[in-house]
């Protein structure tokens, strides 16, 4: 999928209330050494962002690392909306044990 379209899916996603804001990431994935690592998120001097020894401090927006999470109970409402389901819960019945 190309990157545009898979930002507008996650736009919609969001938009839509099947995912929600979950603060923010604690690395970061970082492609720009040999191999692929992750990058601790660090606050300085009012950015946040992470370092590299050789390089410095390396500024990443919000955007960047803003947290998601997924929405159970919005997705169990549209799958029952979806089904024709009536009655629904979106936790287990303490009678049943798992």
């Amino acid at each position: 999928m190309p990157a545009r379209m898979h930002s507008e899916c996650f736009s919609e996603l969001l938009a839509r209330g099947f995912l929600e804001q979950a603060g923010v990431v604690q690395s970061f994935p970082c492609l720009n050494r040999d191999a692929p690592h992750d990058a601790e998120i660090m606050y300085h001097k009012g950015r946040d962002g992470f370092f590299y020894p050789d390089t410095g401090f390396v500024p990443v927006s919000a955007k960047e690392i803003n947290a998601v999470r997924a929405s159970v109970s919005k997705m169990i409402d549209a799958l029952a909306l979806a089904f024709d389901c009536r009655a629904r819960k979106s936790s287990p019945s303490r009678k049943h044990r798992l």
